[in-house]
């Protein structure tokens, strides 16, 4: 089904929707913003990399206590308490106006990282709650758009906000989306008004984080797109410095070259959504995600051995920009999958520890790509990277197709044959 048509069939769809696009604004403004203040704040670049350290951590160890948190509390609960306490810590931030306070910064940042995860979990928990089965490609692709969408607003709004009033100015900014988030989402009531204590004390112990796992594990397509993404996340941590070396050294351009290369990219995927939430059901998510991800692989490897033809950056932002295109599909195959195959009690654990996993990944991979680019040559580790993203493809096709119902088809097929 087309995504608008979707979202005029579902209100709790729109609602998820423009509220997931309000939010994710406001926490891409914030990642803009604070390293840049802390930049201007401290003039150390030290500062402004823990920062970043410091989210990526929190994403890691607080993912799978946010998808236990995702599935023991009501989750219409969760999206209208977590605008109101991503709003009041940012206040701190008001406060800091020296280099000894950059502390305050550092602990709003980990607090911050950690509800943008609840909330992030627990919207992709909720989505298969508000739409059919059959409709997910379409709706996640939906969530495509307005992720897309949020990083383009949330990076010009940071940018525009901490010029305008400071760090003053970003909180207020910031605030200002968590509270229209919140609207959104308040006008929903809670579902029912069952007695959780229990649930919620039984959904926080280690005995629920070890069955989560356990369920991961026993489950093919699960722990298949836990491995799956997990690869694509490291190959992209490999890629993020490298991307800077290879447009610096081997096509001489400079950091505006770099910004557009990284831009058209988001250009890729922004597409890329709105296209699948037309055509969402095209091809069953393995497929798609499988598919998506040899592409993307392939046009990597084009653009990482083109200086051997042509250092033209608008060569390259042509094919970078297209592998947006099917980038986009890679993901929404993974979390369609994921949906689909679990049931609504588990799916924040699931997503908490993909979280989780893939935070690992990526930060294995920026290490290990920060390591070895000064001793192996950036062509050699970014074909590796590319690589990795084809491997990764070929087993989602492998790992992620739903064996059950292909069997179910087959056993089907002989029965219609002779009922003919």
């Amino acid at each position: 089904m087309n995504g608008v048509r979707l979202m005029l069939r579902s209100p709790d769809f729109a609602r998820l929707w423009f509220a997931g696009l309000v939010s994710k604004t406001g926490d891409w403004l914030l990642l803009i913003a604070m390293p840049i203040f802390l930049l201007h704040l401290t003039g150390s670049g030290v500062a402004t990399a823990t920062v970043l350290v410091i989210e990526l951590l929190v994403r890691f160890f607080f993912g799978q206590f946010a998808g236990l948190l995702a599935d023991a509390v009501d989750r219409w609960l969760v999206l209208r308490v977590g605008p109101v306490l991503q709003g009041l810590f940012l206040l701190p931030l008001l406060a800091v106006h020296s280099v000894d306070q950059i502390w305050v910064v550092m602990v709003v940042a980990a607090v911050e990282a950690a509800l943008g995860v609840l909330m992030s979990v627990t919207l992709g928990a909720m989505l298969p709650d508000v739409v059919d089965e059959d409709d997910l490609v379409a709706a996640n692709g939906m969530f495509g758009v307005a992720g897309d969408v949020a990083r383009l607003a949330g990076a010009m709004a940071g940018g525009l906000a901490l010029s305008w009033g400071g760090i003053s100015g970003v909180v207020v900014a910031d605030a200002v989306s968590f509270a229209l988030a919140w609207l959104i989402f308040v006008v929903r009531a809670v579902p029912s008004g069952e007695d959780r204590s229990t649930r919620v004390r039984e959904g926080l112990s280690v005995r629920a984080w070890r069955e989560g796992v356990l369920q991961v594990r026993e489950d093919r397509r699960l722990w298949g797109a836990v491995v799956v993404t997990s690869i694509v996340t490291f190959a992209q941590g490999i890629s993020q410095l490298l991307l800077i070396v290879f447009v610096l050294d081997l096509l001489h351009g400079d950091a505006a070259d770099v910004g557009v290369l990284r831009g058209v990219v988001g250009i890729g995927t922004l597409i890329g959504g709105f296209l699948l939430s037309a055509v969402g059901g095209w091809l069953a998510p393995h497929r798609l995600a499988g598919l998506s991800l040899v592409a993307v692989g392939v046009l990597n490897l084009v653009a990482w051995n083109g200086p051997a033809f042509t250092t033209a950056v608008p060569v390259y932002a042509v094919v970078l920009g297209l592998s947006g295109l099917p980038g986009v599909g890679a993901f929404v195959g993974v979390i369609s999958v994921l949906q689909a195959g679990m049931a609504k009690e588990d799916r924040g654990k699931v997503f908490g520890l993909l979280v989780s996993a893939n935070s690992g990944a990526q930060g294995v991979g920026l290490l290990l790509g920060g390591l070895l680019i000064d001793v192996l040559s950036p062509v050699l580790l970014l074909n590796f990277q590319a690589v990795l993203i084809v491997l990764s493809g070929v087993a989602a096709i492998i790992w992620l197709r739903d064996r059950t119902a292909a069997g179910a088809g087959r056993e089907a097929e002989p029965a219609s044959s002779a009922g003919s």
